[in-house]
């Protein structure tokens, strides 16, 4: 997980007022949050307690470390599983086309975070899968399309794994995480790698 820069504490919030009311003294337009692919005001929170991200006090960014697994077939073309869509728990679909990932969490390594994702989001258990000696780090500080008006610094380290065992053609997989997520099934299918990822 990204620590919160400098000696300044990362934010702890009481409830999603005391949230609420932190974003709102920073103009953060919490107006397009819950719309179109934007997460609510509940689910930052629900990351922030969780782990999962961090939100620095004198900057207002949130940190996410993500650990990226490339998951292809061995022997196969050169296309990545990617997860095309995600159903959330209020109905809304959200398009991805994104690479297995899961968010590290403060008490993680990132090779923990691919199991726990791996098993989550695919249903994959150890043996299922191998995770290759490769890695790669990288940090992009960009506006987070999740979060409208809130700068998300993410420090991406990036696996690449294989494995047999997952349909050739698009599938969907429950999401069986024990934590409060807004993603209750994902969509996936084999596809060209984004070009961030080749």
């Amino acid at each position: 997980m990204v620590q919160a820069g400098g000696s300044v504490p990362p934010c702890n919030f009481v409830d999603e007022r005391a949230l609420r009311g932190f974003l709102e003294a920073r103009d953060v337009p919490l107006h397009r949050w819950g719309h179109g692919d934007a997460k609510r005001v509940s689910d930052l929170l629900d990351e922030l307690r969780e782990g999962d991200c961090v939100l620095e006090s004198h900057t207002s960014e949130r940190r996410v470390s993500i650990a990226v697994g490339l998951i292809r077939r061995p022997g196969g073309d050169d296309r990545i599983l990617l997860e095309l869509e995600q159903v959330l728990d209020d109905g809304r679909v959200r398009r991805r086309l994104q690479p297995f990932g899961e968010k590290v969490k403060t008490e993680e390594a990132p090779l923990e975070a691919i199991a726990r994702g791996m098993r989550e989001e695919l249903g994959l258990k150890p043996g299922e899968y191998t995770v290759l000696p490769k890695h790669r780090k990288a940090t992009e500080r960009t506006e987070s399309p999740s979060y409208p008006g809130v700068v998300s610094v993410y420090e991406r380290h990036t696996f690449e794994i294989r494995t047999t065992v997952l349909p050739d053609g698009d599938f969907w997989r429950e999401d069986r995480s024990q934590d409060a997520t807004p993603a209750v099934r994902h969509r996936w299918g084999w596809r060209e790698a984004p070009a961030r990822y080749t």
